[in-house]
């Protein structure tokens, strides 16, 4: 019943003494098989497939996916982001910040970008284009990002 989004990090990251820790997630390609988008940043995808490069990572966690359009996304702040579906491969660039200020919450706000424009009809490279000036603006900022994304695209930066 529709298309179900999943950030990899509720399965892979744990909290031990107040320190983050990234773990295997034991039976990931069954736990795949009802997702159409994953999302993973580059160390919990290099956990899930022993792949440290984004984009071959994205291409193995776009393969593992069950449900239709089966795209990964694997964020590797500074140096942009990997999308793949079982057909192709988009490298995206990450769109500059003016200042830096939280890094806190810029994965989600890459996610819940993408999905917007995805589910509105962009097609992947251009909702990771979006999703990246989004993702910046909040880099920019303490606290979620706000705004309209008709402001975003005025902005010029999405």
């Amino acid at each position: 019943r529709g298309v179900v989004a999943l950030d990899a990090q509720g399965m892979v990251r744990q909290v031990r003494d107040g320190a983050v820790f990234t773990r295997p997630w034991a039976d990931v390609r069954a736990g795949l098989s009802g997702v159409g988008f994953l999302k993973a940043d580059e160390k919990e995808a290099a956990a899930l497939t022993g792949e440290t490069d984004p984009a071959r990572a994205a291409a193995h966690l776009a393969g593992w996916l069950g449900r239709d359009p089966r795209e990964a996304i694997v964020s590797a702040a500074e140096r942009g982001a990997a999308i793949a579906n079982p057909k192709r491969l988009f490298r995206i660039a990450a769109a500059p910040a003016r200042r830096l200020v939280d890094a806190t919450g810029c994965g989600d706000a890459f996610f819940a970008a993408y999905l917007h424009r995805r589910l509105a009809g962009d097609a992947c490279a251009a909702a990771g284009r979006f999703a990246a000036a989004c993702a910046s603006l909040a880099l920019e900022r303490f606290g979620p990002l706000a705004g309209s994304a008709r402001q975003r695209l005025e902005s010029g930066r999405a």
